[in-house]
């Protein structure tokens, strides 16, 4: 409809009357589109099928019901429609009812003179003031929607009071919030930012530059929520207020805090890995740092049917004291600890006091412990036990926090594998063990098997070093007199990649390049320091050393999982003579893995005997690079070497 045109309904029982003014009102204004109802249904049709009609004039006097009593129905389906009721003799009482009635103005029909124009000039005005407010009307709604929508909490002030909030800060705030209930905006505010929030205010007041205010809002449950506020002063409903676009950062500054803490506790720990020689001293820095970050209660130990079995702790211990005694129960009872131990994954009870009234459920409670995570301690398939925290704050071990206790456990973990592995290589005291693998899992035996239907043919593993996570350069050598036989036999099978006779003499070796799993590298990467290994068709039997009787089990369990049944023949304590003092020096981490590669293949090669076996261009050739690398990798590993051996 063209915004100059005005569609009006006009509604009189007289007819003849109704035609009239309808044709006059049309005559007077060319803007006026005037359609006639006879009565209140009519009239109701007419508004029904007709959405273009703004505004309605109905005579008072009508039979059935009078024009206030249609207006006043009208008005349930029309709520924003302006009209104009016209009665021939005016009263109080009619009035009365037709501004109850919301009737937008009140004529009184005179006969006697030409009111053509005065009905014009009163329909234009109602038009004009309801498109003025249905104009308003949509803009507030468009308004209303950008703000609902935005992701920011909004409010309006005039002076403290809330007169308008959207949705975002009723979900922040207080989601049951009455704008009419004169809310004092600082009722949210936490009293220590009451002066950061009237500074804002009285910036945005005198126009300047409020900049970005960072305050803490309260809940109605006294949580605490880190907001960022922006304000600007702003006309609303004609009078001057206060506009605040609120953005909650508390996750933000949450992670912040986590990733600052994650940054200070790695330092400690790195401080403490460098530090630190035994693996008591390392759990023990650990428990103490991490006992330092406010944790009630730090654990670290084992706990299964036999007992709990505490290696460190820090804080309250009376909880775990008592836990001991529940742990051959068999049900951990809702304690993440014994939980951890019994599944062998990490555990989180995020409120005591919800779960099932148990014992450990209710000493942690008298202790003042609500929340407990437990994380095992594995590196590969080696279990070094449990790392345990509890806290008084059932919210304290949220998803950001238990990430980085999940990292704390990962590291430490590695760090205990390294400083075991490492007192393995340089303790006087160690553990001894045979065993004998009883199955073709193994290449070699397998190899044995097919080709050698012999059970006194036996080959020996000399030496077994990684290239890398799938492949490695195994020495082997064999007492045979057909060692091209042997040759033959691993350049037909399919897990050997390469291989070259490196001495022809009884007992003849090979340099071999395996794309297959080992145990020699399987037990070297749980630890284990392996001396000898020697296989015959279908059975693998290897001696290895370990600094700790505690990790055979685990050792066991890892080769049976790769290659099945594996059977001990002896497990024995042994004194090696050697003194940490020159031994403890050597780090074989320090070379690089071509570093350790070229020196062992040095020595398995006869490089360094008199006369040499092989010479440094046979040896890279071996490997498969130039003589002017295989030296350089060579040299610098002498000169790590014993540069650690003598001090250098």
């Amino acid at each position: 409809m063209n915004e100059d045109q005005i569609h009006v309904l006009f509604v009189d029982d007289d007819e003849q009357w109704a035609r009239y003014m309808a044709n006059e009102l049309e005559n007077e204004d060319p803007a006026f589109s005037v359609t006639v109802a006879l009565n209140a249904n009519e009239a109701v049709v007419a508004l029904t099928d007709d959405r273009s009609i703004e505004c309605v004039v109905t005579d008072f006097r009508m039979p059935e019901i009078d024009g206030i009593q249609m207006l006043e129905r009208v008005r349930e389906s029309h709520p924003h429609l302006p009209s104009i009721l016209v009665t021939g003799s005016g009263s109080e009482d009619v009035a009365a009812r037709a501004i109850n009635a919301g009737v937008t103005d009140y004529l009184r029909k005179d006969p006697r003179v030409d009111q053509t124009p005065v009905f014009a000039n009163r329909i234009r005005q109602a038009v004009a003031r309801a498109r003025l407010r249905t104009e308003i009307r949509e803009s507030e709604h468009r308004y209303r929607t950008v703000i609902e929508q935005t992701r920011d909490a909004i409010v309006i002030l005039r002076d403290d009071t809330v007169v308008f909030a959207n949705d975002r800060f009723r979900d922040l705030c207080e989601p049951d919030l009455d704008t009419d209930s004169s809310t004092a905006f600082h009722s949210y505010v936490h009293e220590d930012d009451y002066e950061l929030v009237g500074d804002l205010r009285r910036a945005t007041r005198s126009g300047e530059d409020p900049g970005l205010r960072e305050v803490r809002l309260l809940r109605p449950t006294g949580e605490v929520r880190h907001c960022e506020l922006l304000g600007d002063t702003i006309t609303y409903e004609n009078h001057s207020a206060t506009l605040l676009s609120i953005r909650d950062v508390t996750l933000r500054r949450s992670r912040e805090r986590t990733l600052k803490r994650e940054r200070e506790f790695n330092r400690r720990v790195q401080k403490c890995l460098v530090s630190v020689r035994t693996r008591d001293e390392l759990e023990s820095e650990i428990t103490n740092v991490l006992s330092s970050y406010g944790y009630d209660l730090v654990w670290i130990g084992s706990a299964d049917r036999g007992g709990v079995r505490t290696r460190t702790q820090a804080g309250e211990t009376k909880y775990i004291s008592r836990l001991a005694d529940r742990a051959s129960d068999g049900d951990h009872g809702g304690d993440p600890t014994l939980w951890s131990a019994r599944t062998g994954e990490a555990q989180f009870v995020p409120d005591f006091e919800t779960l099932m009234p148990t014992e450990p459920r209710n000493d942690a409670l008298k202790c003042g412990l609500r929340s407990g995570y437990a994380l095992p301690l594995r590196h590969g398939d080696i279990s070094y036990g449990i790392l345990a925290v509890y806290h008084e704050d059932p919210s304290r071990l949220d998803e950001a926090e238990r990430s980085l206790l999940a990292e704390i456990a990962e590291t430490m973990s590695f760090a205990i594998h390294h400083v075991e592995t490492e007192q393995t290589l340089t303790s006087t005291e160690r553990i001894v063990v045979e065993v004998e693998i009883e199955s073709d899992a193994y290449y070699l035996p397998r190899l044995l098997s097919e080709r050698f239907d012999n059970s006194s043919f036996e080959v020996t593993v000399n030496g077994t070093q990684l290239i890398d996570e799938n492949t490695c350069v195994q020495y082997l050598s064999c007492s045979s007199d057909c060692p091209d036989t042997f040759a033959a036999a691993l350049d037909e099978n399919p897990s050997v990649r390469a291989q070259r006779v490196i001495d022809s003499d009884e007992p003849a070796t090979y340099q071999v390049t395996v794309e297959d799993d080992t145990p020699e590298a399987n037990l070297g990467s749980a630890g284990a320091l392996v001396r000898s290994t020697t296989v015959t068709p279908g059975r693998t039997t290897v001696t290895f050393e370990l600094s700790n009787r505690g990790y055979l089990q685990s050792v066991i369990n890892r080769l049976k999982d790769q290659y099945g049944p594996v059977a001990v023949r002896s497990v024995v304590e042994r004194e090696t003579g050697q003194t940490r003092d020159r031994v403890g020096r050597i780090d074989i981490d320090s070379l690089t893995e071509k570093q350790l590669l070229a020196l062992e293949a040095a020595y398995h090669q006869g490089y360094f005997d008199r006369p040499r076996r092989h010479s440094a261009t046979d040896i890279a050739e071996s490997l498969g690079i130039t003589h002017t690398t295989y030296l350089q990798h060579l040299r610098v590993a002498q000169r790590k070497f014993f540069g650690q051996v003598f001090g250098g």
